[in-house]
């Protein structure tokens, strides 16, 4: 049974599938095995099924049809179900894994062997080129303060149970988490009704329950590219606000539920400075009223409300 299952979802993604797939079969782990399961979401461009079907015969790749509902979070639930490995990773079609992104992540079983959940840090590709060469959580305030044990020294950093963490950023990006199959699957896998913000949403349900630990190496490269579904051009925040919704209906939040209303908040506020620089005011009041809904003490959804009213860009 391969040690580590290595899902890649695939929608027309032809143009960087094989670089994606290379980077994971180039993977050096010691004392462990691994497997690709690649999974075609409904993919219409002739050169994504032509590299589907090169893919399709090499012994460590196995390729298959989504059986879940269009989107990645279908093709994600599929490969996690058809996985045979002890541990499930993921890399989308288009980013890439870098050399040993899977062994330093491994090796956080030498210090924690009984760890459920492992995350590492990643760089953003942005055009092609490295937003950065330090890790995309290494250089943002917040998360460089939640992680600093681990940055700062170079060694894992376990964190227990960290639902309040997550709810004040998400620590994990889906090319960078890795968890047990069983784990994945106790906890329900990806909410297959959202379009998009379905992985932060799974990654808060299993912090919730799983402790995280964070290896500070940076392991991937996540592109950002025109026409991906992060570069969409619309409200950054309509789909966070459908999974954070969902998690406040949940009775399992409800001890966090306060914190959940200020995400929503913060998460309207976005989408009204969207709306207000579109000149589409209408919108931007409505948002501004959401933001108030969620966190009515608030000086600053007050603010963009009387804005909004007033129609400032």
């Amino acid at each position: 049974m391969p040690t580590v299952s290595v899902v890649v979802p695939c929608h027309n993604g032809g143009q960087f599938l094989s670089a994606s797939i290379g980077s994971i079969l180039e993977q050096e782990i010691t004392g462990a095995t691994l497997e690709v399961v690649v999974v075609d979401d409904r993919s219409s461009d002739p050169k994504t099924v032509k590299e589907l079907g090169k893919w399709a015969a090499h012994p460590l790749v196995r390729v298959m049809p989504s059986e879940g509902a269009p989107g990645p979070s279908g093709a994600r639930n599929t490969g996690l179900r058809h996985s045979e490995g002890e541990w499930v990773a993921f890399l989308d079609d288009d980013d890439l894994w870098l050399p040993q992104s899977l062994q330093h992540r491994l090796d956080v079983l030498k210090t924690y062997p009984d760890a459920t959940f492992i995350s590492a840090d990643f760089i953003r590709l942005v055009g092609g080129t490295r937003e950065s060469e330090h890790g995309f959580f290494r250089t943002r305030p917040l998360t460089r303060e939640l992680l600093k044990p681990a940055l700062q020294s170079g060694r894992p950093q376990r964190l227990e149970r960290p639902v309040d963490l997550f709810l004040q950023a998400i620590l994990t990006w889906t090319g960078v988490a890795m968890a047990r199959r069983e784990v994945l699957l106790d906890t329900g896998g990806f909410d297959e009704s959202l379009r998009k913000a379905e992985d932060d949403h799974l990654w808060i349900r299993l912090a919730r329950r799983e402790d995280m630990v964070f290896t500070p190496h940076v392991v991937a490269l996540y592109r950002q590219r025109s026409g991906s579904l992060t570069d969409a051009r619309e409200p950054p925040r309509p789909w966070s606000i459908i999974a954070y919704e969902k998690l406040l209906a949940d009775p399992d939040f409800r001890p966090h539920r306060k914190a959940i209303r200020n995400r929503l908040s913060g998460f309207a506020l976005e989408n009204t400075y969207y709306h207000r620089r579109e000149g589409e005011r209408k919108k931007a009041i409505e948002q501004a009223g959401l933001a108030i809904a969620r966190a009515p003490g608030t000086l600053r959804t007050w603010t963009a409300l009387v804005g909004s009213l007033l129609g400032r860009p």
